[in-house]
């Protein structure tokens, strides 16, 4: 299950822990930038353990060079859509053929991310591509930004930066929260480990092997 949270109740919960509902021990601007630090940790792990739940999809106008969303993290895969309904999966180019499909014209069938752009191999004559990627984690900009947690994980982000909290203003930190912080790491990076078992990384069509476009791990 997933919750929706604010970054404000996160706030309230990382304060209630520490006695710090008026904010003394951390002001408004100070806790921002330890939320940013313990949710984008969090969601580093939740990438590893179910990456499919964040990726998203873009369409995109083909060209020799294409420039990358803005949030994107990781490509998952290129697909040319020939028609409502209808695509084909671009392969990720590889330096072997690099060479053998610098023409133009027709539809893509290759990519390969280069610097801050998706390449097209040939370059298509426009049509239509649908870039599926893995974005950066939620921007938090104030309070009011909400974050897609696991049920429970709230308590996670409340802990993590009450511990960041008590750390950087050297008040005393006992370690009291390292068991329950440890025990949902540790939880995360075991579904990622038992993902890598359950799910094939490869896959076979005829006598074409294709990589998992799920897996947004592959190289880029």
């Amino acid at each position: 299950m997933a919750d929706t949270v604010t970054v404000a109740s996160v706030i309230a919960g990382a304060r209630s822990l520490i006695d710090d509902s008026a904010g003394v021990v951390s002001d408004a601007t100070d806790i921002l930038i330890y939320v940013r630090h313990a949710w984008k940790r969090l969601y580093s792990l939740y990438l590893g353990a179910e990456p499919d739940r964040f990726r998203t999809e873009v369409s995109i106008t083909g060209a020799a060079t294409v420039a990358l969303p803005a949030d994107w993290l990781s490509t998952v895969a290129v697909d040319y859509q020939q028609s409502a309904g209808v695509r084909f999966p671009l392969r990720r180019l590889q330096e072997a053929d690099r060479n053998s499909l610098l023409t133009s014209g027709g539809p893509a069938l290759a990519y390969r991310v280069i610097g801050e752009n998706i390449c097209l191999y040939p370059t298509p004559s426009g049509g239509t591509y649908i870039h599926v990627y893995v974005p950066t984690a939620t921007a938090i900009v104030n309070d009011a930004t909400t974050l897609n947690v696991r049920a429970g994980h709230d308590e996670y982000l409340h802990k993590d930066i009450a511990r960041a909290l008590l750390k950087a203003k050297d008040e005393g930190y006992d370690g009291r929260y390292e068991d329950e912080l440890k025990q949902i790491e540790a939880s995360l990076v075991e579904d990622a480990a038992l993902r890598y078992m359950r799910d094939a990384n490869e896959i076979r069509s005829g006598d074409t092997a294709y990589f998992d476009a799920a897996d947004y791990r592959w190289p880029r």
